[in-house]
This record gives C-alpha cells, sequence and structure tokens, in this order.
C-alpha cells in the first residue's frame, strides 16, 4: 500500500515516520528497515530524529535501519526484479571506472573526443592520474545518469519507450559521452536504465 504524507515540516515527517515504525513494524524482525535517502547528511539527521521517538523515552536508540541512496535502491531493485545480485553487477561506479580506464584510451582519436585527448595529453601531465580522475568522474556522471535521466541513456541506445517525448538532437556536449558510453555498454551489457525499463 502506498502512503503518503505531506508536510512543509521536515521534523514533522520524521515524527510521522518514527510513529509509522512503532505502530507498523515490519513482520520479520531480522530484517532491517530501509529508508532512502539523496544524502548521508539528511540520514544523520534522521537518524538522531528517529532516536529521539523510538523504544523507550529517553533511549536514545535507532538500530537496524537501513539508509541507501536512490541509485543503490534502483539498482537492488533491478537486480531483483531480473533475478540477479546486485553485488556482481557490471555497472556498478568501481567497475565502470576501471573499464573506461581501458577503454579510454582506444577512444581517444574519435573527433568527438577531441577535448578529452587534450586533458589527458596536456605536457607536464601525469596521464595515468588524469585519466583515473576523469574515468571516476564519469563513471558517476552515467551512474547518476541511469538513475535521474534515465531517458538520455535510452536515447543513446535507441530503446526509447513508446510514448515518451520523441528522441531530441543531442547537445555537443553528450556526443563525447554517448561514444564513451557505447562502448562501455559493449563491454558491460545492457545499462541499468535498459534493464529497468525491460523490468517494467
Amino acid at each position: 500500500m502506498l502512503r503518503i504524507t505531506r508536510s512543509n515540516r521536515v521534523d514533522l515527517l520524521a515524527q510521522a515516520l518514527a510513529a509509522r515504525i512503532t505502530t507498523d513494524p515490519l513482520r520479520d524482525p531480522m530484517v532491517a528497515e530501509t529508508i532512502v535517502l539523496s544524502h548521508r547528511g539528511m540520514a544523520r539527521w534522521l537518524q538522531h530524529q528517529l532516536a529521539l521517538h523510538l523504544g523507550p523515552p529517553g533511549a536514545g536508540i535507532c538500530a537496524h535501519i537501513d539508509f541507501p541512496f536512490p541509485e543503490t535502491t534502483i539498482h537492488s531493485l533491478t537486480a531483483w526484479a531480473r533475478g540477479q545480485d546486485p553485488v556482481t553487477s557490471q555497472w556498478t561506479r568501481p567497475r565502470m571506472c576501471w573499464a573506461l580506464c581501458e577503454l579510454i584510451p582506444h577512444l581517444l582519436e574519435s573527433p568527438e573526443l577531441a577535448q578529452l585527448r587534450h586533458y589527458l595529453r596536456r605536457e607536464g601531465s601525469h596521464t595515468d592520474s588524469r585519466l583515473l580522475s576523469i574515468s571516476q568522474e564519469i563513471s558517476a556522471r552515467f551512474d547518476r545518469y541511469a538513475v535521474y535521466r534515465p531517458e538520455i541513456v535510452l536515447q543513446w541506445a535507441d530503446q526509447l519507450p513508446a510514448g515518451w517525448p520523441s528522441p531530441r538532437p543531442l547537445p555537443e556536449r553528450e556526443l563525447w559521452q554517448r561514444t564513451i558510453w557505447k562502448a562501455l555498454r559493449a563491454r558491460l551489457g545492457p545499462s541499468p536504465a535498459e534493464q529497468v525499463h525491460a523490468a517494467l
């Protein structure tokens, strides 16, 4: 059942959540509650607020609650829907990063990657450290696209669902990303955004 609680005060929402956990706990006490949050700071604040309201008065305990990020949750749900283990997914940020470290040097002669080629081959710079740094940034960006902007990835894969807006002209800033993403997809297989679409 979907329940929506609205308020313009986050402290009241925290109280409502604590009341919900208290009055309607999970059936299995060995399973942790899951609360999806966008950043670690909010998780810490919410842990503190829940500790004030859960358990005996003054106990100050908030335990056995997981606070995953949205992308982690999406990956886990997608893997579950497809009968896969999210831990072994090829599209985690570390796996993407190391795959990109291998792929990018072979793609640098592509016209779309001229600026990246200049950045990595600039004199006086340590190419390997720059390659690792840019691979980490690109893997993080692709991970965020899968969660927050799946239409971008689906358009790159030519898999926009029926009923979605018509494909838009790709801006120049996306051309180099699409080139790298397609090479990465050829290495790792269908992306999380495609898997979510297929699971739905």
